[in-house]
């Protein structure tokens, strides 16, 4: 199903929407996959995969772990890491493999999820960081030297080192070895950050 045009649009601006089949009007997140498919990451709907011409569905109904996916991204591998409503899930293709509280994640509620040069998906968490690769996960948090575990946003930057955005703590950057927080005191005029973004002078934007 192709794309729709709005009628009164003062560009040349297509839309998907429940109208052309999509299980959810909210968007919380969005990527594509190596083959260029575009998948949608809903509120309340899953998650749906547009490939130019229709629109498939991954929902509770296929063992996804919840409807509401707020994060994704794809590993080295090309499996799909999905932060949900309760949990993280990963989809080879075929099967979703389902981690949370209940058998050892760090926490249900996933704000975001990146990609990291290593390979693995670097997860922030409301109660802290975690790292996955290959199976095996890295928790971090307070403990490990996080000022704050509640975490807005995540970003690497050229040099492959991560820069976590939290609620109220400010941000802090990891080299993998130690945090280093920055907040006011270091100029920053709100010490909660939702997103972060690197410019093409390397200069750090949330």
């Amino acid at each position: 199903m192709p794309m729709r045009m709005k009628d009164d649009a003062g560009y040349d601006i297509q839309y998907l929407d429940v109208e052309q089949g999509l299980n959810s009007s909210y968007i919380n997140a969005m990527t594509t996959d190596a083959d260029g498919n575009m998948w949608l990451a809903t509120l309340t709907g899953g998650l749906s995969k547009y490939d130019g011409k229709s629109i498939s569905y991954l929902t509770k109904k296929e063992k996804l772990l919840d409807d509401n996916v707020l994060s994704i991204c794809f590993d080295e591998n090309k499996k799909m890491c999905l932060g949900v409503g309760n949990g993280f899930s990963i989809y080879d293709g075929y099967k979703f493999i389902n981690y949370t509280e209940e058998n050892g994640f760090i926490d249900n509620y996933i704000r975001c999820i990146i990609k990291s040069r290593k390979g693995g998906v670097w997860i922030g968490t409301e109660h802290g960081l975690a790292y996955y690769k290959n199976g095996d996960f890295t928790f971090y948090s307070k403990r490990e030297g996080l000022l704050e575990n509640s975490i807005r946003a995540l970003l690497e930057d050229d040099k492959g080192e991560l820069w976590i955005g939290t609620d109220g703590g400010g941000v802090a950057k990891f080299d993998g070895a130690r945090f280093v927080s920055y907040g006011t005191e270091a100029g920053l005029a709100n010490e909660t950050i939702r997103s972060l973004a690197q410019d093409k002078e390397k200069e750090i934007f949330g």
